[in-house]
């Protein structure tokens, strides 16, 4: 912990110098380059796709620090963020562009959707069509919630909310609540129990705030 917080002074006050040591450190390394990537892609973006590149695979499903950086360079510089994603290789590739359909999805839908499609052989398109559906979510919750359809239900053995649908439906309510709830009520039967589980953290900050 005091290491973290000597090193986020560090990268506050001269990100270039930080992330090049934080490179060079030894052991456990990257576990501080991947809690501090966000801040990285604040202040240092081109060292972004460098350090993601690096990273082992994420042992926790739930992490998408990658995804969320990738998410931050998307907002400042779409193409420049696209390009990095794609040129890069490594256990994080696929996470750094689901964070640029994301972003993408939210100006053009249509655009990242073929753009996700026409991705090389390997890579798993459905999963960065999902992350560009939760993107579009946030903006348009009928139209992703329209479009779930698009891929595959998917979703993690014993993992909760990790269905196509419960992933866009967790960000439709988040947005606009009553919204996606009318769409769930106008759309019987669409939706199964598994994808139901997306309301869940909305439903209870309601239910906690009355």
């Amino acid at each position: 912990t005091q290491r973290r917080e000597f090193f986020e002074e560090w990268l506050a006050r001269a990100p270039r110098a930080a992330v090049d040591g934080l490179l060079a450190g030894g052991e456990g390394w990257e576990t501080m380059a991947r809690e501090s990537l966000k801040q990285i892609a604040r202040v240092a973006p081109e060292r972004v796709a460098e350090i993601a590149a690096r990273l082992p695979k994420a042992e926790n499903y739930w992490d998408r620090e990658v995804q969320e950086a990738f998410a931050i360079l998307g907002d400042r510089d779409l193409v420049s963020a696209r390009q990095a994603a794609e040129g890069m290789t490594g256990d994080s590739r696929e996470q750094a562009l689901e964070g640029v359909a994301q972003v993408w999805s939210k100006s053009d839908f249509n655009a990242a959707l073929e753009w996700a499609r026409g991705l090389p052989a390997g890579t798993d398109r459905d999963e960065i069509i999902r992350a560009a559906l939760v993107g579009k979510a946030s903006v348009d919750p009928p139209g992703a919630l329209d479009s779930i359809g698009l891929v595959p239900p998917g979703g993690r053995y014993a993992h909760f909310a990790t269905t196509t649908g419960a992933r866009v439906l967790a960000e439709a309510a988040s947005a606009d609540f009553d919204l996606t709830a009318g769409w769930v009520a106008a759309h019987p039967g669409l939706l199964d129990r598994n994808d139901a589980e997306g309301l869940a953290r909305a439903v209870t900050n309601r239910l906690n705030t009355d």
